[in-house]
């Protein structure tokens, strides 16, 4: 009886075994402010930093910058190439929210910057997302099930010999 059990339980967690599991979908935050004229900040840090984006991940840019248009664009230059990305929106705002979900289709590497000012420009990469197990609580429950079985069917056996 335990044994059928056992088998139920590993059944159910190679069902769960089969369910994709998805990173953290949460957005993440970077407020972009100026520095003067001479370069961007985001959160603070570093002015005119190397972004790296997840594809896959939801990125919400509230620009705080009045006066310098932020734009995600192709190549660095004026007048600003917008980048066309199904997953950006928002582009060119100097206060606002641009909004960015870089796909499988999203370039490897791009461009910020300001539409007014060439010096405030920097580059963003995008890299793909860390694989996630998929292995869920019910495929680790019925593993160690299993493993229970196996460890209580040795030791009968042994004890028969």
């Amino acid at each position: 009886m335990r044994l059928k059990l056992a088998l139920c339980v590993l059944l159910i967690g190679l069902v769960d075994l089969d369910n994709p599991k998805t990173a953290n979908a949460a957005v993440t935050t970077i407020n972009v402010t100026n520095q003067a004229m001479t370069a961007w900040l985001f959160n603070g840090a570093t002015p005119n930093g190397t972004l790296t984006l997840t594809r896959g991940q939801t990125y919400q840019f509230v620009v705080n910058a009045p006066g310098h248009p932020f734009h995600i664009t192709t190549v660095p230059g004026l007048p600003p190439q917008d980048l066309v990305d199904a997953g950006l929106t928002g582009n060119g705002t100097a206060s606002g929210t641009v909004t960015f979900t870089p796909s499988a289709s999203t370039p490897s590497s791009f461009s910020y910057q300001c539409a007014v000012h060439t010096v405030m420009t920097g580059t963003i990469n995008v890299v793909a997302a860390a694989a996630v197990p998929a292995v869920g609580t019910w495929g680790l429950l019925a593993v160690g099930l299993l493993l229970l079985a196996a460890g209580v069917l040795a030791a009968r056996r042994r004890g028969r010999a």
